[in-house]
């Protein structure tokens, strides 16, 4: 079984700074380093991003954390961190 870890582009990544395969499961993450917490515009649009590829999991990471209507919209969906 193989991992494998593909990065998006530093700009224009739409949505997603990467996606992990591992072995049949798929993830995409997506990293927010704000000074201000993230907005559900963004959540939404990782979200459409993810289902968009056909990845299953999705990983949010935000370093001050998100809003509460993206924490409610993502909490539904995938792992908020």
């Amino acid at each position: 079984m193989s991992d494998k870890v593909e990065y998006t582009p530093k700009t224009a990544d739409g949505g997603v700074d990467l996606y992990i395969k591992k072995g049949q499961s798929n993830a995409a993450v997506q990293c927010k380093r704000y000074k201000t917490r993230v907005a559900a515009g963004h959540m939404r649009e990782f979200v459409g991003a993810m289902y968009d590829k056909g990845y299953e999991e999705g990983f949010f990471i935000a370093t001050k954390g998100v809003t509460e209507p993206a924490m409610k919209l993502g909490s539904r969906l995938i792992q908020i961190q």
